[in-house]
């Protein structure tokens, strides 16, 4: 696959990427953000004929979820999903967000395919990695994190993710930001601040580490929290090791609440399948527990930050 995706000795880490290497330089065959995208573009593609089938699969296996948003819709996607639809015996509605470099060609065939049941809902950025791999952006360095990359990476620059906000404020959408480090989202919160879109919905994705200073400026800015709380589950001793003096900062749903986020609208609960399973009850436990149901009370992590039931149960049931 480094093959594949052109990558050797030679090649240099692209901008908010990251391929490890040895001691003498030769890539071990993980990569990290924007240099893994290169691996996965390499990656052969279903072929066009198979994927009705393959859509079908995946409206089934989210059966229990009456709204689905995909974060990540390649330009093909509308015109096929529309006729997968059709033939759905659910009446599933499914929601859109290219890439914000794939919003023009998925625009151009939007009034082909949208529908009661489908609709083009933004576009989609991503703004830092991923808290395991310590490639998430923060406003302090990891405990434990890469001495050449202390507080993650950061994918995009302040006025690339201007950029995005205007463009998508352009076509009247909002943009779906993924943002898991306190870093990145203070970043996009400063773009949209900055630029004061009139587009309504605009969200930051995941927002995993929020800084206490950030944390009115969701509900100030209209910005929707969309986070998913499972997350908490998988990461409780990467949290541990990474960040062990800023655990009160890790999904810190109470207090979005007190400062104004309203379960289902401006606090959205979500599954992110597939990087983790779909089950709603994952996030309903972190969200109430702040732990795994076979850990111990005082091992929660910020058990202060935790919600109730019904807020919960809120956060799935989006009115927005």
């Amino acid at each position: 696959m480094l093959a594949l995706a052109g990558i050797d000795r030679h090649t240099p880490d692209p901008p908010g990427g990251i391929i490890q290497r040895t001691p003498d330089g030769q890539p071990t065959g993980a990569v990290y953000e924007s240099a893994a995208l290169l691996v996965w573009n390499a990656a052969p593609e279903p072929a066009p004929e198979h994927r009705p089938r393959i859509l079908a699969a995946a409206l089934e296996a989210l059966g229990r979820f009456e709204e689905i948003h995909d974060l990540k819709a390649q330009p093909w996607l509308g015109p096929v999903l529309r006729t997968v639809l059709l033939s759905c015996a659910r009446a599933t509605s499914v929601v859109l967000f290219p890439l914000v470099e794939d919003l023009d060609a998925t625009l151009a065939t939007r009034a082909e395919w949208e529908s009661a049941h489908l609709r083009l809902g933004g576009a989609k950025i991503f703004v830092d990695g991923t808290l395991n791999s310590r490639t998430a952006w923060m406003l302090h360095p990891y405990a434990d994190g890469r001495p050449d990359h202390p507080r993650g990476t950061p994918m995009m620059t302040p006025r690339q993710i201007e950029d995005a906000v205007r463009q998508c404020d352009a076509a009247g959408l909002p943009l779906a930001a993924h943002a898991i480090g306190d870093g990145a989202v203070r970043a996009v919160l400063d773009a949209i601040e900055s630029v004061r879109p009139k587009a309504r919905g605009f969200r930051i994705e995941h927002a995993e580490i929020i800084d206490e200073a950030d944390v009115p400026r969701f509900a100030e800015l209209g910005v929707i929290a969309s986070v998913q709380p499972c997350h908490l589950l998988y990461d409780i001793e990467a949290l541990r090791n990474a960040m062990p003096d800023r655990l009160d900062r890790v999904l810190p749903l109470r207090e979005l609440i007190d400062a104004g986020c309203t379960p289902g609208s401006s606090l959205l609960f979500g599954s992110d399948v597939p990087i983790v399973r779909s089950d709603p009850e994952d996030s309903i436990l972190a969200a109430t527990a702040r732990r795994r149901a076979d850990m111990r009370a005082q091992d929660a992590i910020s058990p202060e930050q935790a919600i109730t039931e019904d807020e919960a149960w809120r956060g799935f049931r989006a009115d927005a």
